[in-house]
């Protein structure tokens, strides 16, 4: 699913992206549900070994398609004498072991493969141990995970369609790692309960309990969730996070943690799946390892939330983020609403592209602590400083009055571009604010001294020139 994504990514670029990717993912989901309850038709009229064979025809089938289109419409990133643009194996690798913030989400992954795999183990485990007493158990097995592979292609359609933008709005790109190891561990909790027998001991709830979560029904729900977390919600949280990177260690980089993760993923969950098949686990100590799991993963995505932050950071200090991507700039609004230290160093850095871009975004995302920094910044001994602040300047709620008096002020700076500024400021004060009487009558008085000035200086010339 990764690799198809970074495929698709190769032959659209960022408008043809945009169009297509609904109908990328629709596609794929539809493809979800229709394989899902094909499989719990054909089970009862095909044998297993069929079915395989069936599988294999249509990944050939995928695999000569997809080559197809590679070879017709892939872009190709280099441009004109472009070639270097492009980072090698080793700087990458030395870029990725560099990078804190890379080894926590490529952590946090490796251990979201590791869980899922071993949930979806106990899933395995307790079907075939339901079925095995059932008549024809492998036509059974089979019809049971077709039903349940078409019912994760609805669950994903209605989360994809419906949630996803919402959720990551609402929980914030940053966090959704965290939350998901929230999720895991609730899953650990139920599955701890149902395989442990707590639920059943439980005097008032033990009947409804134990009807809700039966062994099966529980791993059921567990490994549905476990499903739509992967697809549904970690893919393209991650396809986010990642674009943080620079662009010339992104292809090269993303190659290495996504195979990196995957594999070691699949081989960490397989390790632990292997305790209980040898029966050194029971199944509820394989779900206590998994609670342990969880909690290790709240704690590493509570680093990442914080990581993020400072990556967020960087990428608009090196001009290195997309103004498209809607999540980055969601998650730049929160950063501006709380964080003075961001504000302020997007203003007193010392590219005035960044400082630019700094103006354009405290005056799109204005509030109380971006009026702070402006105000703060009046003063400042620099004049490019003094006028940058005064461009980024949108007076809020609060703090009128003095604002007004404080721009006043910026009318009389020594230097011309402040001067035009603060102009421009107490234009957009009188336009954005309902000011008092007297604030409005000090820049009347002001703006009628200075114009009356202009004309007494203009008329001396004339004078001087006659």
């Amino acid at each position: 699913n990764f690799q198809i994504w970074i495929v698709a990514g190769g032959i659209c670029y960022v408008s043809r992206a945009k169009v297509f990717f609904p109908l990328l993912a629709s596609s794929a989901v539809l493809g979800d549900i229709s394989g899902g309850f094909a499989v719990r038709l054909l089970g009862s009229l095909l044998d297993s070994y069929q079915l395989y064979g069936l599988a294999t025809l249509n990944m050939l089938l995928v695999l000569v398609l997809l080559h197809r289109l590679m070879r017709r419409y892939f872009v190709s990133s280099q441009q004109d004498g472009g070639e270097d643009e492009v980072a090698g194996l080793g700087e990458n690798l030395r870029y990725f072991a560099r990078s804190y913030y890379l080894l926590l989400l490529f952590g946090l992954s490796l251990a979201i493969f590791a869980v899922y795999t071993t949930v979806h183990y106990g899933f395995n485990v307790m079907a075939y141990d339901y079925f095995q007493a059932a008549p024809d158990p492998e036509a059974k097995i089979t019809e049971f995970f077709g039903l349940f592979f078409g019912l994760t292609g609805v669950a994903t359609l209605f989360v994809t369609t419906f949630l996803l933008q919402r959720l990551l709005r609402w929980v914030g790109t940053g966090n959704v790692y965290l939350w998901v190891g929230v999720v895991y561990v609730l899953i650990a909790l139920m599955l701890l309960g149902v395989f442990t027998g707590v639920f059943a001991k439980m005097s008032r709830l033990g009947w409804a309990l134990g009807l809700v979560f039966l062994p099966l029904s529980a791993i059921f729900i567990g490994n549905l969730i476990n499903y739509l977390l992967l697809d549904s919600i970690v893919v393209p949280t991650y396809q986010v996070l990642v674009k943080l990177m620079p662009a010339r260690n992104s292809d090269g980089t993303r190659m290495i943690m996504e195979g990196g993760f995957m594999l070691l993923g699949g081989l960490v969950g397989a390790g632990v799946t292997a305790l209980h098949a040898r029966e050194i686990l029971t199944m509820g100590e394989l779900f206590t390892l998994l609670f342990a799991f969880g909690i290790a993963m709240v704690f590493c995505g509570y680093l990442l939330k914080r990581s993020y932050t400072t990556e967020l950071v960087k990428a608009v200090r090196e001009q290195n983020i997309d103004v498209e991507d809607d999540q980055a700039i969601q998650a730049l609004k929160g950063l501006l609403a709380n964080d003075q230290d961001f504000s302020r160093g997007l203003l007193l850095h010392r590219n005035d592209g960044v400082r630019q871009m700094g103006i354009e975004m405290l005056r799109q995302y204005p509030g109380s602590a971006v009026e702070r920094v402006c105000l703060e910044l009046f003063d400042h001994e620099n004049p490019r400083i003094r006028a940058a602040a005064l461009e980024a300047f949108t007076p809020g709620s609060t703090g009128e009055a003095t604002a007004a008096a404080t721009v006043l002020k910026r009318l009389d700076d020594e230097d011309e571009e402040v001067r035009l500024s603060a102009v421009q400021t107490l234009m957009r004060l009188t336009d954005a604010v309902e000011l008092g009487a007297q604030d409005r009558q000090a820049i009347s008085a002001a703006v009628a001294a200075r114009l009356a000035a202009a004309l007494v200086d203009a008329m001396a010339e004339l004078v001087v020139a006659g």
